[in-house]
């Protein structure tokens, strides 16, 4: 009988992480404490509390509040434990907090450093997410007014202007500012829960500008986190950012309609607005209509075939904007897609039925690079490439990969927006 790999036990994860029995995973090269002849530990690819402070990876993963966050400091001095409040150890360069600055409630003060994220998201960041010119006005003007009695939503800005700078870094991913992101997401979502809570026509402004900016963060953050690396599970990773943007969207239905008479209307545009007349492409109909017909022939539970019809009634909602608008940029329309699909295809996509794979491959060309940039980075090809591999031996592979790539060429033919 092999002898047994020492197994870590520890208590120092955090207590969302215990609530959901996450194991503290082993660092990637480390040994087994009691059998020193064995190899190192390789990197671990599912997502345990990693105990990085001040958010861990799964709680940024999940967009939830992370007790570290109001944790008791560590002895690690590094410059993202430094933003943990009542950190002794001073870090160098724009992250380092006067003890001073940090009020009672627990969050540090805003100070320099902030300033230049407000200045990236203003002046960098909303032209980056920007679609249309409206668009660009609005995340460069309309947000910013509306963040400057809200700190949650202004928490939220800098965690994307923090996200973006660390996107921007070379030749590796500044994970200081990832950690500066988490932080700020992290304390956006404490802030947030009243306003979340109690939707009325003078907050719902706001509240909906903050639900935007979590569910483009939501999309982002993976790429650019050292404990991700590249994907292996990219499909369940989707899954969980789509739900945190089922989740958003549902809080904001309430005032959708309050929404669409302010000045955040270009916002939720594509979500307000019928789909279009004009035909899409040919070839784009064909390929949506062979899927609609093997779908429909499904021997499947009638609300399962329900589940798949709508979401691609929603997909080819979406491409019809795309085609028939001539948009430049099109994540909007593949966040509009995640909002709108039920929780009963999410989960036939964690359970990797087929039918809903060959869903997800046809959606993935929203998800290209030069179109969404720095947000959607990588995901198109990570996400293909698991479900060409879930999907191999069954009829649905070779006819979903296939589509995906006509889509994505007809797609990268269309000029973005450039502000």
């Amino acid at each position: 009988m092999p002898p047994r790999l020492g197994h870590k036990k520890s208590r120092a994860g955090c207590s969302q992480c215990k609530s959901r029995r996450v194991k503290v995973r082993f660092l990637p090269g480390s040994r087994c404490s009691s059998l020193p002849s064995c190899p190192p530990f390789p990197p671990l690819t599912n997502l345990q509390c990693d105990e990085t402070r001040p958010v861990c990876s799964a709680c940024a993963r999940h967009a939830q509040e992370c007790s570290f966050l109001h944790a008791p400091p560590t002895p690690a001095a590094t410059p993202a434990a430094a933003l943990v409040p009542g950190k002794s150890a001073e870090p160098s360069g724009p992250l380092a907090v006067e003890q001073s600055a940090r009020p009672a409630n627990g969050s540090r003060a805003f100070d320099l450093s902030d300033l230049r994220l407000f200045h990236h998201f203003t002046s960098e960041t909303a032209s980056a997410i920007a679609m249309r010119p409206d668009l660009l006005q609005v995340f460069t003007r309309e947000v910013p007014i509306l963040a400057y009695d809200q700190e949650y939503l202004m928490r939220a800005i800098l965690a994307m202007g923090a996200l973006h700078i660390a996107s921007l870094s070379t030749p590796n991913v500044d994970q200081a500012m990832v950690a500066t992101a988490s932080y700020h997401l992290n304390e956006s979502l404490v802030l947030s829960k009243p306003h979340l809570a109690h939707l009325t026509q003078h907050n719902c402004h706001a509240v909906f500008a903050f639900s935007a900016l979590v569910s483009l963060y939501s999309f982002a953050l993976p790429l650019y986190q050292t404990s991700y690396g590249t994907p292996s599970a990219s499909i369940d990773r989707i899954v969980e950012v789509m739900e945190l943007i089922r989740g958003t969207s549902t809080v904001v239905a309430g005032g959708s309609e309050w929404v669409g008479r302010g000045p955040l209307r270009p916002i939720m545009e594509h979500a307000v607005l019928p789909p279009p007349p004009n035909p899409m492409p040919p070839q784009i109909e064909a390929r949506l209509a062979f899927l609609n017909a093997h779908v429909a022939e499904l021997n499947a539970a009638p609300e399962e075939i329900a589940a798949y019809r709508d979401a691609l009634w929603s997909l080819e909602r979406s491409f019809k904007m795309v085609f028939s608008l001539g948009a430049c940029n099109h994540i909007n329309y593949a966040l509009a897609w995640a909002a709108l699909i039920s929780p009963m295809y999410l989960e036939a996509v964690r359970m990797r039925k087929p039918p809903a794979l060959a869903i997800l491959g046809y959606f993935c060309p929203l998800l290209q690079k030069h179109w969404g940039g720095w947000i959607v980075a990588g995901w198109q090809s990570w996400l293909l490439k698991d479900i060409e591999a879930a999907l191999r031996g069954t009829f649905w592979c070779e006819s979903t990969i296939q589509s995906a790539a006509q889509l994505n060429n007809l797609l990268s033919t269309m000029k973005r927006f450039q502000p």
